[in-house]
C-alpha cells in the first residue's frame, strides 16, 4: 500500500502551463506542427521552382500562407484557452489519496477518483494523468520529492495505471 496522502505544492508559470499542455496534447500539437512544416517546405519548394512552373510562386505562397496560418491559429486558441494560466504564478496543492486526486488553484479546486483515469505515463517533464484521448492532466514530475515519487507510482501500479506496469501485465496474460 501506497504511503497515502501524497500532498506537494508548486508554482506554475506560462512557460510551464505551455509545456504541460504540449505533454498532454503530444500528438496533437506534433501533428499540427508536422502539417505546417509539410505546407511550407512544399509552398517554399513550388516558390523557388515557380519560375519555371507556370503559377508556381502562386500556389507556392498560398501554401506557405496555409501553413503558417494553420499553426498561428491553432496555438492563438490554444493560448486563449488556457488564458487564465498565463497570466503569472500561480500556486497549486496535489493531494492524492488511495480514492482520489485533487487539485486545488487559486482560482478554483478539482477532484477526481482514480477510476475516472485511464492511464498515467510520464512525459517528458510531466506526468499525464489521461482521462480520455481528449482530456489529461499534468503533474510536473519535480513536484514530487524522491518518497513522494515512489508512493505515487506504488499508487498508480495498484490502481492498474502505470502505463508500464499495465502492458507488462497484459502481455504476461498473453503469453499465460
Amino acid at each position: 500500500m501506497a504511503d497515502i496522502p501524497i500532498t506537494t505544492t508548486f508554482v506554475t508559470t506560462p512557460a510551464m502551463v505551455l509545456r504541460s499542455y504540449r505533454a498532454c496534447s503530444r500528438r496533437g500539437y506534433v501533428q499540427r506542427v508536422a502539417i505546417s512544416t509539410g505546407l511550407l517546405l512544399l509552398g517554399g519548394g513550388l516558390c523557388v521552382a515557380g519560375a519555371r512552373v507556370p503559377d508556381g510562386v502562386a500556389t507556392g505562397t498560398v501554401l506557405v500562407l496555409w501553413g503558417a496560418g494553420f499553426f498561428l491559429l491553432r496555438e492563438r486558441s490554444v493560448r486563449r484557452q488556457l488564458a487564465p494560466y498565463l497570466v503569472g504564478e500561480r500556486k497549486v496543492t496535489v493531494t492524492m489519496t488511495d480514492t482520489e486526486y485533487r487539485t486545488q488553484g487559486p482560482d478554483r479546486a478539482t477532484s477526481r477518483t482514480w477510476t475516472t483515469f485511464r492511464s498515467v505515463s510520464r512525459v517528458g517533464d510531466f506526468w499525464v494523468l489521461r482521462v480520455s484521448p481528449q482530456l489529461a492532466m499534468s503533474l510536473p514530475v519535480a513536484a514530487l520529492d524522491e518518497q513522494q515519487t515512489a508512493a505515487f507510482l506504488t499508487l498508480l501500479r495498484e490502481k492498474g495505471l502505470d502505463r508500464a506496469a499495465s502492458g507488462r501485465r497484459a502481455s504476461e496474460a498473453g503469453a499465460a
